[in-house]
């Protein structure tokens, strides 16, 4: 038999139980259930050839049929599942097992028949034992194959009929009586029932499974979220914008006019302005130019502000040595604008001995005067980096300067 012919069955057999799944299962005992089962197969059923009260259907689908019956054994209720095809080319099943009122261990008898161009090529007859507390709707079991009929065919040709039977019959007993086969001790047996796709619980014996929402696109909701809804169950997750880079047209503010600046989300383009007052703060200034001596000043280009204020006068730089016969000149430079003021002095930056030269015994006078500023008191002004103090820096800064004097001008 095709065993495609098994799958439409579980389809069928599986859309019928669904409708009536909704039927409350009866809080009986399984033994006062077994009995009901009992009952009906004595009232109902017919002797077969041994004896037995059996009751039996059929189902006939693409070529093939399926035998369902169950028969009343006194000490058990034996269910079987015979699956009969053309014996052209393919298989024939069939399966049993016995099911007794105190025992979880169902002993499932296999026999499987394959035929080749309308003749008996080969046959695999084994069983299995199954737990009935541990079997689902979804439980696959693994069997032993042979030549002709391998292993991954025999297991599937097994799982199939063992799920078809137990169906059929669930779905009946169901409708019946109101309770299935978890009614007999198939404590683990549903046929699930969720809300929908994105519902991960059973509603009728909670049993999880993997479920995901299918959300749409986000939306925007105000100015600090967003939100996106499944369209399977409308659930609705709501998160913060995620902004992304100062978008184009934006501008900074300046002393007359306020400034925007815009971003987007990146995930449902919801948008945010952030606004800047206008502020003197905002100037936008020209260069510095020299006024006089003592000042220099700027204009504002965009209100035409005039700001003015003193030089900022470097440390100034030696441009002339001194001699015997002529000050030196050092000359002091702005930093804002550029202008020059000179002054005349009588010592070389650095020569802290005196001696007209500015070398390594320079540097070790200056050690001995941070060391013991005492007993090698200075005589011209040594801060040569500005911090208005004399300490180590200044010696390192006077070393460097001897070593590399182009590279670290004193001033």
């Amino acid at each position: 038999m095709k065993r495609r012919i098994w799958k439409t069955l579980v389809s069928a057999l599986l859309i019928t139980a669904l409708l009536i799944g909704a039927i409350p299962v009866s809080a009986a005992s399984i033994s006062t259930n077994y009995s009901k089962i009992v009952e009906h197969i004595n009232e109902y059923g017919e002797a077969d050839e041994n004896g037995y009260q059996t009751l039996g259907y059929y189902i006939t689908v693409d070529g093939g049929t399926m035998y369902f019956f169950i028969r009343n054994r006194s000490a058990s209720i034996e269910f079987q599942a015979m699956a009969v095809g053309d014996t052209s080319t393919g298989t024939d099943v069939d399966l049993s097992f016995k099911l007794q009122k105190s025992n979880n261990y169902l002993t499932v008898q296999f026999h499987e028949v394959y035929y080749k161009n309308n003749s008996l090529v080969d046959e695999l007859e084994t069983s299995k034992s199954i737990n009935r507390t541990t079997h689902t709707i979804e439980s696959e079991y693994t069997i032993k194959g042979n030549t002709n009929i391998p292993d991954e065919q025999a297991s599937e040709d097994f799982t199939a009929v063992f799920q078809v039977l137990c169906l059929f019959w669930h779905s009946y007993f169901l409708e019946g009586f109101g309770f299935g086969l978890d009614g007999l001790g198939f404590t683990a047996y549903c046929i699930h029932e969720y809300d929908n796709d994105c519902d991960a619980s059973c509603n009728l014996c909670k049993a999880e499974r993997e479920a995901s929402h299918s959300y749409g696109n986000w939306t925007n909701i105000d100015e600090t979220s967003h939100q996106q809804v499944c369209s399977v169950c409308g659930d609705t997750v709501t998160a913060e914008h995620e902004w992304g880079p100062l978008a184009p047209g934006s501008y900074a503010p300046t002393c007359q006019e306020d400034g925007y600046q815009w971003y987007y989300c990146i995930h449902c383009n919801g948008q945010k302005t952030i606004v800047t007052p206008k502020s003197d703060e905002y100037h936008d200034f020209s260069a510095w130019k020299e006024v006089d001596k003592e000042s220099h000043s700027r204009v504002c280009d965009i209100c035409e502000k005039e700001e003015t204020a003193p030089h900022n006068w470097d440390a100034g730089k030696l441009t002339q040595l001194p001699t015997e016969d002529a000050p030196g000149i050092l000359t002091y430079t702005c930093a804002d604008c550029g202008a020059t003021k000179t002054e005349e002095v009588d010592f070389i930056p650095g020569d802290i001995d005196g001696n007209g030269q500015v070398n390594r015994d320079d540097v070790i006078a200056l050690l001995l005067h941070v060391s013991m500023p005492d007993a090698f008191p200075l005589t011209i002004p040594a801060d040569y980096n500005g911090d208005g103090l004399v300490t180590r820096d200044d010696v390192i800064q006077l070393l460097l300067h001897v070593s590399m004097p182009d590279a670290f001008p004193l001033q």
